[in-house]
C-alpha cells in the first residue's frame, strides 16, 4: 500500500475551497500511486466549533462539504471532522471511497454493541480494510497507547491528533519528538506501521506545526514531512518487510525556542490572512516585549505589512533603540518621539476622533504624557480606520500581574498572552542569532514588576524575572494554591503578594485580545470570580489539627426549611470531628464515586459512599 500524508492549512467554514484544495490533494495523491489519502484532525471543522457545534445550519454545511468531496475524491481518503451526537460535539473520521462515506467511530461502536464485547465506557477500536491490511485510526495519545499495551491490534495504526501544539509536550510537535524517542516505542511494542498525519497553521487560538511521519514496526523512521509547512507526503507499506530500510530518514530535533517563534509567527501569519486584513499596526517603545513583537509581526508578513508608532516621551536611550529597530527591520513608521507639543496634540485629536467613535471609555481625558493610553488610542484608530489587526505586546506575565505596556485593552490580537516572559528573555536573542535586529539596550529593558518584593529574592532583573514566572508556572500550569507553592520553595510572603496581584488583575485581564494559546494552561482556564473577597492565605495552624464543631453543625444535615420533603443525611460524628480535611477527602472520594448521580444501578458508586 502507498499513503499519502495531506499536511495542509485550511480555513474553518470556507467548505468551498477546502472541498477544493482536498480534492487536489487526491489528485496529487493518485498521480503518485497512492492508495490512500490521509486528512488532519482540524481540515474541515478546525479545533473548536464553540456555538457552531450546536448550529444546525453550519453542521448541515459541514455534511454537504462532505459529500461534495465524496463524489469528486479522486483516492480513497479518511476525513476527520466533528458531529453533533445527542446535543454534544464529538469527533468522528469519515473513510470514503467510491463516493460513499463510512463513519469509522460510530461504525465501531455499532459494531461493539452487535458483540457485546467490550465492557461499558471502552472505546472499541475505529478501523477499516484496504486490501489484505487491517488499518486503524484514533485520534487521542491515550488510545494510541492502547495498541502499544496490546489491547487493540491493526497492520497500520492512523494517528490523528486532535490536541494541538503545547510549548513543553514534545509529542505535539509530532516528527521533531521522534528524536528523542518519542512514538518509536509505540510502533515497535504495537508492531504495526503508524502514520501520524498532522495539520499545519492557525485555528483561532491554537496552531498546529505539521511534522506528520510514517514508523515502521521496527521502530525506522521511513518518511518525514517539514514543520511549518504545507506538503503532501507520500511512503510505501509493505507488511512483509522486515527492515532494516535501504535508505535511512533522521528524524529532525525538537528545538523549543525556534518552535515557539516559529509557531508564534505562524498563529499570527494566519490571523491577518484569515481575519482578511491588509497588515498590523503595533508600538514600538524600546523595550524587550515591543522589540520582539516587532520582529515577530515583520517575519510573519514581511516588514511592508508593518505599521509602527514610536510614541513620545521615552527615555532618550529608549527613542533611539526603537528608531533602530524599526530601521533594521524596514518598517512604515508613525514617529511622534521629536514632535512638539503642538503638532502632537493635532496626532492626538485624530487618535481620539476613532476612538470615541468606538465608544472606549478611555478615549476621553486621555493625558499627553502618559505614551500608554496614547498607543491604545493609536492602536483604537488603525483597527477602525485602515484595517489593520492592532497588536498588543503583552506577555503572560504582565497579563497575570496587571502589566499593560500599550494599552491592550485597545488591541485585537496579543501574539505573546501565553508567553511567559523569561522565555522571551531568550526568544529575543536567539532570534538575534538569524539577523542581529533587536539592539542590546532593548534586551536589557525587561520591565520587573514592582512591589512584590522581588529586590530581596533576587540581584537582577533577569533572576527576577525568573523568580516571578517560575511561581507563576507552579500556580498556572501546575496547579498549586499558597500552600503547595510554599512547599516547592517559594517564599510565602512572595508567594502571597502575587497570588493577591493575580486576583487584583482578573477583572482587567478579561479584556485582553485573544492570541495563541501554546502551554498546557492558559490564564483563561484559570479565572476566578470577580466580586470574591477571599483570598488563599496559610493557615495559621496545621490543617489537620484544625478542628470546626460549628462547621460540624451545619454540614451534620442537609434538607429543606420546612415539610421535610427534600434529602436528609446525617453524617458520622467520628468524620464530623475530623473536619475540614477528612471531610474534604470523604466528599471527594464521594464525587469520584458517582455521588447522586441516579443513572446505573449503583446510585453510590465505589469507595466510600458505595452499597458496601
Amino acid at each position: 500500500m502507498k499513503i499519502a500524508l495531506a499536511q495542509i492549512n485550511t480555513r474553518l467554514g470556507d467548505f468551498e475551497g477546502t472541498v477544493r484544495k482536498m480534492v487536489d490533494q487526491t489528485r496529487r495523491a493518485r498521480e503518485a500511486g497512492c492508495d490512500l489519502t490521509v486528512f488532519p484532525m482540524p481540515v474541515l471543522t478546525g479545533y473548536d466549533l464553540g456555538v457552531l457545534s450546536d448550529t444546525e445550519p453550519f453542521m448541515r454545511d459541514v455534511a454537504n462539504a462532505l459529500e461534495a468531496f465524496s463524489a469528486e475524491a479522486k483516492t480513497p481518503a479518511l476525513v476527520p471532522f466533528y458531529t453533533a451526537l445527542g446535543g454534544s460535539p464529538a469527533t468522528e473520521v469519515g473513510y470514503i471511497r467510491d463516493g460513499e462515506m463510512v463513519p469509522l467511530r460510530m461504525a465501531a461502536f455499532i459494531k461493539s454493541m452487535m458483540n457485546q464485547g467490550l465492557l461499558m465506557g471502552e472505546e472499541p477500536k475505529a478501523s477499516f480494510a484496504l486490501g489484505d491490511m487491517d488499518v486503524a485510526v484514533c485520534t487521542s495519545y491515550s488510545a494510541l497507547q492502547s495498541f502499544a499495551a496490546g489491547a487493540l491490534d491493526a497492520d497500520v495504526i492512523i494517528y490523528l491528533p486532535f490536541d494541538p501544539f503545547e510549548t513543553d509536550d514534545e509529542s505535539t510537535a509530532l516528527a521533531p519528538s521522534l528524536s528523542d524517542g518519542a512514538f518509536v516505542r509505540t510502533a515497535v511494542n504495537a508492531n504495526s506501521w503508524l502514520v501520524a498525519v498532522g495539520a499545519v497553521g492557525g485555528w483561532d487560538d491554537v496552531v498546529y506545526t505539521g511534522g506528520s511521519f510514517v514508523l515502521t514496526p521496527w521502530g525506522e523512521l521511513a518518511a518525514v514531512a517539514p514543520s511549518f509547512e504545507e506538503c503532501l507526503l507520500t511512503a510505501n507499506i509493505d507488511l512483509l518487510m522486515e527492515g532494516p530500510l535501504a535508505e535511512r530518514v533522521e528524524a529532525p530535533a525538537y528545538r523549543r525556542k525556534a518552535f515557539i517563534w516559529e509557531a508564534l509567527s505562524l498563529a499570527l501569519s494566519d490571523f491577518v490572512s484569515k481575519q482578511g486584513a491588509r497588515g498590523v499596526a503595533l508600538c514600538l517603545t524600546g523595550d524587550l516585549l515591543s522589540s520582539a513583537l516587532a520582529v515577530l509581526a515583520s517575519d510573519a508578513l514581511g516588514p511592508t505589512r508593518v505599521r509602527a508608532l514610536i510614541p513620545p516621551f521615552l527615555e532618550a536611550s529608549a527613542l533611539a533603540d526603537a528608531r533602530e529597530l524599526a530601521r533594521a527591520l524596514g518598517l512604515d513608521v508613525t514617529d511622534l518621539g521629536g514632535v512638539e507639543a503642538a503638532g502632537l496634540e493635532r496626532v492626538l485629536s485624530r487618535s481620539l476622533t476613532s476612538a470615541s467613535r468606538s465608544g472606549d471609555p478611555r478615549a476621553e481625558g486621555l493625558v499627553l504624557e502618559d505614551p500608554t493610553l496614547l498607543s491604545g488610542a493609536w492602536l483604537l484608530r488603525a483597527k477602525h480606520d485602515d484595517e489593520l489587526i492592532a497588536l498588543s505586546a503583552v506577555d503572560k506575565t504582565g497579563l497575570a500581574l496587571g502589566q499593560d505596556p500599550d494599552g491592550y485593552c485597545c488591541a485585537s490580537y496579543a501574539p505573546f498572552r501565553d508567553v511567559y516572559r523569561s522565555d522571551l528573555v531568550s526568544l529575543a536573542p536567539e532570534r538575534n542569532l538569524v539577523s542581529p535586529v533587536v539592539p542590546r539596550g532593548a534586551l536589557r529593558r525587561l520591565s520587573v514588576p514592582e512591589g512584590l518584593g522581588l529586590e530581596e529574592l533576587a540581584p537582577t532583573d533577569e533572576r527576577r524575572l525568573s523568580v516571578v514566572d517560575a511561581a507563576l508556572l507552579t500556580h498556572i500550569e501546575h496547579g498549586h494554591m499558597l500552600r503547595g507553592m510554599v512547599e516547592h520553595g517559594i517564599d510565602p510572603g512572595f508567594a502571597e503578594r502575587l497570588l493577591r496581584r493575580l486576583d487584583a488583575t482578573e477583572l482587567a485581564r478579561r479584556e485582553c485580545p485573544t492570541g495563541p494559546v501554546i502551554s498546557d494552561c492558559a490564564l483563561v482556564e484559570r479565572e476566578r470570580p470577580v466580586p470574591c473577597a477571599w483570598h488563599d492565605h496559610l493557615a495559621d495552624e496545621p490543617e489537620e489539627e484544625v478542628g470546626t464543631p460549628e462547621g460540624a453543625d451545619a454540614l451534620a444535615s442537609f434538607g429543606g426549611a420546612s415539610g421535610g420533603s427534600s434529602l436528609s443525611l446525617t453524617l458520622p460524628q467520628d468524620m464530623l470531628r475530623s473536619l475540614p480535611g477528612d471531610v474534604l477527602r470523604y466528599l471527594k472520594d464521594f464525587a469520584s464515586g458517582g455521588g447522586l448521580d441516579g443513572s446505573g444501578d449503583d446510585l453510590w458508586g465505589q469507595g466510600l459512599f458505595s452499597k458496601n
